[in-house]
């Protein structure tokens, strides 16, 4: 291809190794002699933060167990229209960008929607940016990964547990199989 007059061609130039190391070693020099003034101790601001991250994914996790389980039990048992339109609905936040998401649970805190409505029983005007409203929020983007796991478990147990529990002698050998069942779908769904 001719280069027209007064028109440049433009190449891309692909670095090599030593151009690369060449750009990097002084960032990664400079990196290190970097000195750690006010971030050698955890400050009181710190650790306030590690506390709620702790009590938030703690909550949360529990919240998910009680609700989550049950949930995932129905949904492995039923076969009615509403249930497929539930595991639908867990399923969005899935397939939802994460801003989409975020800006559809701060319309549902707010103060004229459903978390405006249960914030008055406490006096608040609104869910929307408050240690609630945080909880929700992580409950609604991870109940798929907790639903969907532990529903997939109770799928594979089958209705044929449930014929053995009625008899007498099978009590024993359905509890220490759900058990053991239940507790792989459980780590699987956490």
């Amino acid at each position: 291809m001719e280069v027209g007059s007064g028109q440049k061609a433009l190449h891309a130039k692909s670095f090599s190794k030593p151009d690369v190391q060449a750009i990097a070693l002084p960032i990664w020099q400079r990196a290190l002699t970097v000195e750690l003034t006010h971030m050698d101790t955890f400050s009181a601001e710190i650790w306030r933060s590690v506390a709620l991250t702790i009590e938030l994914a703690s909550l949360t996790t529990m919240i998910l167990l009680v609700v989550g389980a049950p949930l995932a039990w129905w949904l492995a048992r039923s076969k009615t229209v509403l249930s497929k339109a539930v595991a639908t609905i867990i399923a969005l936040p899935l397939v939802l960008p994460p801003t989409a998401l975020g800006f559809c649970v701060l319309v549902l805190l707010g103060p004229n929607r459903p978390g405006g409505f249960l914030a008055s029983f406490w006096g608040e005007h609104t869910l929307a940016f408050t240690f609630a409203g945080i909880v929700v929020g992580s409950v609604l983007s991870a109940l798929p990964l907790v639903v969907q796991p532990i529903h997939n478990a109770f799928i594979a147990i089958g209705g044929g547990p449930l014929v053995m529990y009625g008899t007498a002698r099978g009590r024993k050998s359905f509890l220490s199989r759900l058990h053991t069942w239940e507790r792989c779908g459980h780590v699987y769904g956490l």
